[in-house]
């Protein structure tokens, strides 16, 4: 199974949204997601299902970078187990209910960041807006059982 793990784009502040739940992504975060999308497009499988927090910037993270990558014709799915809080443990019970050999799955900070780690077996990691994380279990998928296979930065992509 290979998961996706990946932070939202950069979003605007709350103070412009009006709240934390309306922020959507700012002009940069669209382009650092999109741009990402195009590049793993020419280089790595699509995923099989595309699965995000039911917040407004993860709903944009999840469209633009699916879009991007090339699964305009697959919706993305809202899992309230991807919003703020979220953990190992709550995204493989979702996982186990999306019976699939490749998942993305778009969350918040510093959730993304924690969970990585947990699923990875490692300390807690520093993750920036619009990061993508690529996890392979081999086996049984547990916690601490996926290994690390790519770590992306939209940074690296203009």
């Amino acid at each position: 199974m290979q998961l996706w793990l990946m932070r939202h784009g950069e979003a605007v502040d709350a103070d412009e949204a009006g709240s934390d739940s309306a922020r959507w992504l700012s002009d940069w975060g669209r382009n650092q997601v999109a741009t990402l999308g195009a590049w793993l497009k020419e280089r790595a499988p699509v995923p099989d299902v595309i699965l995000h927090s039911p917040l407004v910037r993860t709903t944009e993270t999840a469209a633009i970078i699916g879009a991007n990558w090339g699964r305009e014709r697959i919706t993305p799915e809202s899992a309230d187990a991807l919003g703020p809080g979220m953990r190992a443990s709550q995204v493989l019970r979702l996982l186990s209910s999306h019976p699939v050999e490749s998942a993305l799955c778009v969350g918040h900070p510093p959730d993304v960041a924690i969970t990585l780690g947990e699923l990875v077996g490692s300390s807690r990691l520093a993750i920036s807006p619009g990061t993508l994380a690529c996890i392979e279990f081999r086996g049984t998928i547990v916690i601490g059982g996926g290994v690390l296979v790519s770590l992306l930065s939209p940074d690296w992509f203009g």
